[in-house]
């Protein structure tokens, strides 16, 4: 199952960003090794002023990747604390005892979207986070007490049933 997390503030736009999901996971999230990979979309972060041009640099990588780029806990959590805002990006934790697959084995076709992965992804991914065009987050999480504390914790929460695309 996927949350479909979209919970906006008084402005308009989306109340929190990674850096807000990220503790709510970190009991389960500090033990694995995370990948940032392309989404199909641009990956793209607002970020704050003294860290745009590195933010700027690492989005480029991501996407020119064929896997992913590979962070570890704190990596993730820097990465996190200098973006105000992801409007594309896949961020995804696995058990370090787990290989990481490749990329295109993921995902069935262009549609890189959370809900939509293979069963490979589903069977390799331990955490999800997705930034989908500013407009809302998809997560994805294995342990089923860390995705109810996710989602009693927003608004706005819609679960989505997956059904792995072959």
């Amino acid at each position: 199952m996927v949350l479909k997390i979209s919970d906006y503030d008084g402005r308009g736009v989306l109340a929190f960003d990674l850096k807000h999901l990220l503790p709510l996971v970190d009991t389960v999230g500090a033990d694995l090794t995370w990948h940032v990979i392309p989404g199909g979309e641009t990956t793209w972060f607002l970020g704050q002023l003294t860290a745009l041009n590195a933010v700027d640099e690492f989005a480029k990588q991501v996407e020119s990747s064929e896997n992913g780029v590979e962070l570890t806990w704190r990596e993730l959590l820097e990465l996190a604390d200098s973006v105000n805002q992801t409007v594309w990006g896949t961020f995804v934790g696995v058990k370090p005892e787990v290989p990481w697959p490749r990329f295109t084995d993921m995902f069935s076709d262009d549609c890189r979207y959370v809900d939509r992965a293979t069963s490979s992804f589903y069977d390799s991914v331990e955490i999800a986070f997705q930034a989908v065009d500013s407009s809302y987050w998809l997560a994805y999480l294995q342990d089923a007490d860390v995705r109810e504390r996710i989602r009693a914790l927003f608004d706005h929460v819609k679960v989505i049933d997956v059904v792995p695309t072959k």
